[in-house]
């Protein structure tokens, strides 16, 4: 209600960690994006963000993506990096495919949208050494930080967080090993910056 009556935005999904919901949690946040979604007024996104630092198996290379789904059916499911199934990007990716391919045997129109934010933060840095087709976008800029290239100005007040960026794992770095994406800006704990879509 916040983001659509207060701050007039088009869009919003809430995607928290899919390490921290329990089912009744995943529940009730597609009801609240069924509740709150009006067609061409107003679109609430069913969403999750995988993080890899929760993964027990000490990889700490795999970063944290954010998932949307186009819609809410049996097939919007959130999945933990902590579990073997879907404990790398690919893997990730590979399991929500599984599930798209199974709705659409039955006719239900539907899809996702994956992609790393925070690549080059400090403590999760996204590894380049993997690539998937499915990933079509990359978080570029968000509250805590720029992640154009190395030295890019943080502008961020949040302390022991967004100090610094690391070498090689930069929007930059990424293009350089020939991946290509569309770029977003998201605003994460703070607010701010903001997405904008031109359809």
């Amino acid at each position: 209600r916040y983001v659509r009556d207060i701050r007039r935005f088009d869009f919003q999904g809430l995607a928290d960690h899919a390490e921290h919901l329990n089912p009744h949690d995943w529940y009730r946040i597609r009801r609240a994006a069924a509740f709150y979604n009006h067609g061409e007024h107003f679109a609430a996104m069913v969403a999750f963000e995988w993080t890899s630092e929760f993964y027990r198996g000490g990889n700490y290379q795999e970063g944290h993506h954010n998932i949307v789904y186009r819609s809410d059916g049996p097939e919007a499911k959130a999945f933990s990096a902590s579990l073997p199934e879907s404990n790398t990007p690919l893997r990730l990716t590979e399991r929500i495919e599984e599930e798209m391919v199974a709705a659409r045997l039955k006719n239900i129109k539907t899809n996702m949208l994956i992609f790393p934010h925070d690549p080059s933060r400090w403590v999760q840095p996204i590894s380049w050494s993997w690539y998937s087709p499915k990933i079509r976008l990359l978080e570029l800029v968000q509250s805590r930080g720029n992640h154009e290239h190395l030295g890019s100005p943080q502008l961020t007040p949040l302390r022991n967080d967004f100090q610094q960026i690391l070498k090689g794992k930069s929007a930059q770095d990424g293009l350089a090993k020939g991946f290509r994406w569309g770029f977003i800006g998201s605003g994460d704990h703070r607010g701010a910056p903001v997405a904008g879509v031109y359809s």
